[in-house]
């Protein structure tokens, strides 16, 4: 065997305690702190190597990390105590409390170990230990309001629901340590409060989770959805109020050792209503956007008004308004706020369940209750003689409205682009060829007309000639129609009808579109015919059905009846002797 002599320039420190970083044969050691990165807020457990001899240990910490002498280690000034009353046979471990010493920032300890045995005294010290607290950073100090109503992706997520709850903590995980967040209005100072709170049925005094089991070493965020957790099944949105944001550290070493973090601002929470990132749209929902024909003489389309929009916590009622888009556009500053466009615009009416036409906003609540996100009142009769929407192109707002008076407003991606066109279609004759055979002279000729916006006068004239070209039913027989410009035309306005000859008038002076019903009748009179345009038998004739919209003589509508055969029928009565007997 060969001896060695070895010399040092430096004092050599020969401990019989020691946070090794390594174990036997390389392995890695279970002391800590050793890597020189760990990092605890509530406590940490630490572990040491001794020589297990019937020894006292004690514990200190300090800002420095570079004392080896024991007069430094164990001065009171220079270091601080743990515990001094571990005997070095019954532990190697010890839970340190160091929530009291963690900052938001973070500050460096290092531990330094003091070995006693046979009046002599040992020291080791640890890499150093980063002491973080939790610090929450939203909210921050001042509160802040959440409204779920916000487009503000910062303060809440596209669907309306998460806010998004941000905080600084310890990073690097040890000891199983973990994060449970709460809400709640109530303040608590202690965590078994916080946890009796979360019976609470009162919402206002009641904890809620928000999420559990979070890692400190993962993202240092959770949404918070305000949506849901209160109520007595846990499934309704969180009442506005102001809340305080919780959190529970929990190391793995016990209960005792759980701390209790509250945010120093806190949340406000609102719950407007709000419209979701999608169109507004006016139906019929034509290639030219909101064009929209009155004309049907049956009945005009209603149209409807399609979005997307809710409120969490009430009910919401619709409305509609309008305003002719030039008028929008001269000065778009006059409709910024729902109010302005309440006041600045034109409400649109609708026919409510009593069948009255009302303003929309007049109706009876459960009428234009929006049940769900985007369902709600959608009809529009725009139509309606009680306030015909006059012809013309027009901006549209949806407009919603709370139980506590909070409104939102949306505008209609499309021009809403209103026409009234007249039109008139003969009811009787109609689908064949009709006869008459009665010995009276008369023929009720029938019809159903329209001017949504303006009292049109009607016209009627009869001729031999079949001016729509012979249309006939499956039948063969010929069955009315409308008057195109041309031949084959697509059903339009036609404004060149004019009274060629052939087409005599049956009315002397022109007929009131308005009243409906019963006026829209005529007796035509087959002895009425004259020597230009006479009324023969067994003959087919058309009627002809004009409408001037203006009165300005020129008509913008029309329609053909189907034929019309007269039978000139046979009678005989006997004058005498009279209808009493005669004797």
């Amino acid at each position: 065997e060969n001896e060695y002599i070895i010399v040092s320039d430096n004092k050599l420190n020969v401990s019989l305690i020691a946070f090794q970083t390594t174990a036997d044969f390389g392995d890695p050691a279970d002391d800590l702190p050793t890597s020189g990165q760990d990092q605890a807020f509530t406590s940490i457990i630490l572990n040491w190597t001794d020589k297990g001899e019937d020894a006292q240990i004690e514990l200190r910490y300090s800002p420095v990390g570079t004392y080896v002498d024991f007069a430094d280690v164990s001065n009171n000034s220079l270091t601080t105590r743990i515990t001094d009353t571990l005997n070095a046979k019954d532990t190697d471990s010890y839970i340190w409390n160091t929530s009291a010493l963690a900052t938001s920032t973070g500050t460096d300890y290092y531990i330094y170990a003091l070995y006693y045995v046979g009046g002599t005294a040992y020291t080791s010290v640890s890499k150093k230990i980063k002491l973080k607290s939790l610090e929450f950073t939203d909210p921050p100090i001042t509160d802040i309001v959440v409204d779920t109503a916000s487009t503000d992706s910062n303060i809440i997520s596209s669907d309306h629901r998460s806010h998004t709850v941000t905080w600084t903590d310890w990073d690097r995980r040890n000891n199983n340590e973990d994060l449970d967040i709460y809400v709640s209005q109530a303040p608590f100072a202690l965590v078994a409060q916080l946890f009796a709170a979360v019976s609470e049925i009162d919402d206002t005094k009641r904890a809620v989770l928000v999420q559990a089991d979070l890692d400190p070493a993962a993202v240092n965020s959770v949404g918070w959805d305000l949506t849901t957790g209160f109520g007595l099944l846990g499934d309704s949105p969180a009442p506005e109020g102001d809340y305080y944001v919780y959190a529970i550290a929990d190391d793995g070493n016990g209960s005792s050792y759980q701390h209790l973090t509250i945010s120093v601002g806190r949340v406000t929470v609102r719950h407007s209503p709000f419209f979701y990132d999608a169109p507004v749209t006016i139906n019929p929902n034509k290639a030219d956007s909101g064009n929209i024909d009155s004309s049907d003489v049956v009945t005009a389309d209603t149209i409807t008004v399609d979005w997307k929009a809710g409120d969490w916590d009430d009910n919401l009622t619709i409305s509609f308004y309008y305003i002719l888009k030039t008028a929008y556009d001269a000065n778009p500053a006059l409709y910024a706020l729902p109010k302005d466009i309440q006041n600045n615009t034109f409400e649109a009416f609708a026919m409510n369940s009593f069948g009255t036409i009302t303003p929309i906003s007049s109706f009876p609540e459960a009428e234009r209750l929006a049940k769900d996100p985007g369902d709600g009142f959608k009809r529009w009769d725009y139509y309606s003689s009680a306030s015909v929407v006059p012809a013309g192109k027009y901006t549209v707002w949806v407009i919603l409205e709370d139980t506590s008076g909070d409104l939102a407003a949306k505008k209609a991606e499309m021009i809403f682009d209103v026409t009234h066109s007249p039109a008139i279609v003969i009811d009787n004759p109609i689908s064949s060829i009709d006869t008459t055979s009665t010995m009276h002279p008369y023929y009720t000729i029938s019809w159903s007309d329209v001017d949504r916006d303006e009292p049109a006068l009607i016209d009627l004239f009869y001729s031999k000639i079949d001016l729509r070209g012979n249309v006939t039913n499956g039948s063969g027989e010929p069955i009315g129609g409308l008057l195109t410009n041309a031949l084959n035309a697509a059903v339009g306005t036609t404004s060149q009808v004019t009274v060629a000859s052939g087409y005599a008038k049956l009315t002397s002076t022109p007929i009131q579109e308005d009243p409906e019903g019963a006026s829209d009748r005529f007796l035509f009179d087959f002895t009425s015919g004259s020597t230009s345009s006479p009324i023969d038998d067994n003959v087919p004739y058309y009627v002809y059905a004009l409408i001037d919209s203006n009165g300005d003589g020129t008509y913008e509508a029309g329609y053909q009846s189907s034929g019309l055969i007269r039978e000139q029928g046979s009678a005989l009565r006997i004058l005498t002797p009279a209808i009493q007997e005669q004797t």
